[in-house]
């Protein structure tokens, strides 16, 4: 079976609408229900430990966060120039592609942890996280060849656009601290969806997450196009594979 049809049996997934956005599918412009997208799928991964089973899953939790098991099959050096354009020499961090199942590959971006303390090649994982899209990452990688990221572009069908109930609200529910907020010195500061998914109890305590959650497991609201979405509020996208 090809890896294209072993993509489609998986059926519909969520992903965060991402940083760039479904860039592949439109040069801006709204999406719409109905619209073919065309993406690079990426994970974040919040936690993770050696799988104590050989079952492989995906298991869709909420909006675009699941629980699954996984692969690291190959990595690739994050090139960080400084600002004089010379290569950092302390730079010790690889990115990685990520086989969830066979025949459905992610990429996932590394900023922080050293080779060393991360993933191992080829050990079956199991984690928690959620998928997104940060566009193509051949395009600010050298090393991340295009012929890499072939491998794991996906198509599929758009079926719902939701507003994640989880951002909307955090601000009500959990308003930032001084001590939350992520200084950036352009930004005045930002704090971040793990952030939130943490003082929630995702994924370290699940029982107090699924209690916070519990409103949000029965929405099936979805705009008709991104352009309803006035507040720029973030999104989740259901998307049908193909």
């Amino acid at each position: 079976m090809s890896t294209k049809d072993l993509t489609k049996n998986l059926g519909t997934i969520c992903f965060d609408d991402g940083v760039l956005g479904f860039r592949l599918s439109k040069k801006g412009g709204e999406h719409r229900i109905g619209d073919h997208l065309s993406f690079y799928p990426c994970i974040d991964i919040y936690k993770y430990s050696v799988s104590d089973t050989k079952e492989r899953f995906l298991k869709h939790i909420l909006y675009d966060l699941y629980e699954f098991t996984f692969m690291a099959i190959n990595k690739y050096e994050h090139d960080d120039d400084d600002k004089e354009g010379d290569l950092d020499q302390d730079n010790d961090r690889y990115h990685y592609l990520i086989e969830i199942l066979p025949g459905f590959n992610v990429f996932h971006f590394n900023w922080l942890k050293k080779t060393d303390e991360y993933l191992k090649m080829n050990i079956l994982y199991h984690g928690f996280g959620r998928l997104d899209n940060y566009g193509d990452p051949a395009l600010e990688n050298p090393d991340t060849t295009p012929e890499v990221m072939r491998r794991i572009r996906c198509d599929g069908i758009l079926e719902k656009i939701q507003i994640s109930g989880i951002w909307r609200d955090c601000h009500k529910y959990f308003p930032p601290t001084e001590e939350d907020m992520n200084v950036d010195d352009d930004n005045g500061g930002v704090i971040f969806y793990e952030d939130i998914l943490e003082k929630i109890g995702y994924p370290g305590d699940m029982l107090k997450f699924r209690g916070y959650v519990s409103k949000y497991q029965d929405d099936q609201s979805s705009l008709e196009s991104t352009g309803q979405n006035k507040d720029s509020k973030t999104l989740v996208y259901t998307i049908r594979m193909a």
